[in-house]
């Protein structure tokens, strides 16, 4: 079993002993599509609104194809542990590998600063 940790606090990644650093569209992408892995398919206005809260008007579906491919990217340093799936017609979706447990934090307090500590996780490691 192995530990998915989500930094909310510093936009980080943790997975096998790897840090992957996220722009805050990035995090909010993953945070959504994590939170909600247990429904279906999120739509792309609602993945729209929570990303780009407030300018859901400028935004066009492009814009959410190039923040997957972003995401996509830099997810692909931790192997298939994150599987990333959006369809401008279905919405997306995100799978964990089954032998991931994954823990999101949203900020510096004790819990995030007693699993960075459990897992060893050092401000400057990122990959």
């Amino acid at each position: 079993m192995k530990i998915l940790f989500i930094d909310g606090a510093q936009k980080s990644l943790h997975y096998n002993n790897k840090k992957i650093m996220l722009t805050e569209k990035e995090f909010l992408m993953l945070e959504l599509l994590l939170s909600k892995r247990k429904n279906n398919n999120i739509p792309i206005d609602k993945i729209i609104t929570h990303i780009w809260s407030g300018r859901e008007n400028t935004i066009v579906k492009g814009n959410v194809s190039q923040l997957t491919y972003r995401l996509r990217s830099k997810l692909s340093a931790i192997g298939d542990a994150i599987q990333i799936s959006i369809s401008m017609n279905s919405g997306g979706r995100c799978k964990v590998h089954r032998d991931a447990i994954t823990i999101i934090t949203t900020n510096n307090g004790i819990l995030c600063l007693l699993l960075k500590s459990l897992l060893n996780i050092n401000k400057n490691d990122a990959i």
